[in-house]
């Protein structure tokens, strides 16, 4: 995996699987999963700050702003992000970005799970990225409302320039696997594209 974008036609990869809008030239792009955002935390932090999240029996808070008094954890970005950031977030639910006094920022995505497993505060968590994390219930949502944007992880692959066994037999090999999982009504946007960390690979 590389937080950096791949190029199909200039690198030695066949596939990759990559973040971003859909649209790369010289390839053909097929949709894994959509972007699909919610803030998590551990399950402690989340007992631990009850008094503070007026929320569900279960403890989920009922009111976006709530998350404004809370430590949020950031992935760093060079640039605007590719990604759903804390601020896109609250600005979606008509929000003000909050100061962020207790904020912590990590420069990839693995440790800013690594801190909200941790309960240093509360992440954004990509679906399919924590959907395992959260079975296990190692991870719970702090609002139960996903953000879904027009982005997603494609499945990628360099136009066809000639018969290419390979390709075939890795296409016949997926069959039906790549479902996308159950849709939400969930707030959309539209952003640039870009690599999400940890979410990008290439197959040679």
């Amino acid at each position: 995996t590389t937080q950096n974008a791949i190029d199909l036609r200039r690198e030695a990869v066949d596939i990759a699987i990559t973040f971003g809008h859909g649209h790369w030239p010289g390839c053909e792009a097929e949709l894994l999963f959509p972007e699909r955002v919610l803030p998590v935390c551990s399950p402690a932090f989340r007992a631990s700050r009850a008094p503070f999240v007026a929320g569900s029996p279960a403890g989920a808070a009922a009111d976006p702003a709530e998350l404004a008094s809370l430590p949020l954890l950031h992935l760093e970005s060079i640039g605007p992000a590719a990604w759903l950031s804390w601020g896109d977030w609250f600005t979606l639910h008509g929000l003000p970005v909050p100061a962020g006094g207790q904020d912590l920022t990590f420069n990839n995505y693995p440790l800013v799970l690594q801190a909200a497993l941790m309960g240093q505060g509360v992440a954004l968590g990509w679906s399919p990225l924590i959907d395992e994390l959260m079975r296990d219930g190692h991870l719970v949502a702090l609002i139960d409302r996903p953000v879904q944007t027009e982005r997603g992880y494609f499945l990628v692959m360099a136009s066809r320039r000639k018969p290419d066994d390979r390709r075939d037999r890795f296409q016949r090999s997926r069959g039906g696997h790549a479902e996308l999982g159950p849709r939400h009504e969930d707030v959309g946007m539209t952003k640039r594209q870009g690599s999400h960390p940890d979410a990008l690979g290439g197959l040679q």
